[in-house]
């Protein structure tokens, strides 16, 4: 098997297993009235973590209204595939039923390649033969 494939069944293993142990939370198995419900009972929360990708990226992008050249940015422009991310999260409750929360990841990845054909990008076009660096980045 590929490791990639390995890797997401193994992940998802992990998932399920943290998602059976974790089970209903004590504070709502124990409500007595609808002023009970609460999931979260903490002022402030961070979490960390880390995600593992598969990415299948594609773009195409034209002039004059006609279509560009269809480039799938993996296998065309050498940017990586499979990567890890990380996340922070956080919470802040300031009262009993309401709280801001926010979220932070990123993308960032890059790659090398000879293109094999022309390619015509918003009016621009490579030629086949160019080396290219090539980066993307999503925050």
């Amino acid at each position: 098997m590929e490791r990639a494939v390995i890797r997401k069944w193994a992940v998802m293993a992990l998932l399920g297993v943290v998602l059976m142990a974790a089970g209903p939370h004590p504070d709502l198995i124990a409500a007595e009235s609808p002023d009970d419900y609460r999931v979260i009972s903490d002022k402030f929360i961070i979490t960390l973590g880390s995600y593992i990708t598969d990415f299948e990226t594609d773009a195409a992008v034209g002039s004059d209204g006609l279509l560009g050249t269809f480039i799938r940015m993996e296998d065309e422009l050498g940017i990586t595939d499979d990567d890890s991310l990380f996340r922070v999260d956080g919470l802040y409750r300031f009262n009993r039923r309401h709280a801001i929360g926010f979220g932070f990841w990123t993308v960032n990845r890059d790659g090398a390649a000879v293109l094999g054909e022309d390619i015509d990008f918003d009016g621009n076009i490579f030629k086949a033969g160019v080396a290219v660096l090539s980066e993307l980045d999503t925050t």
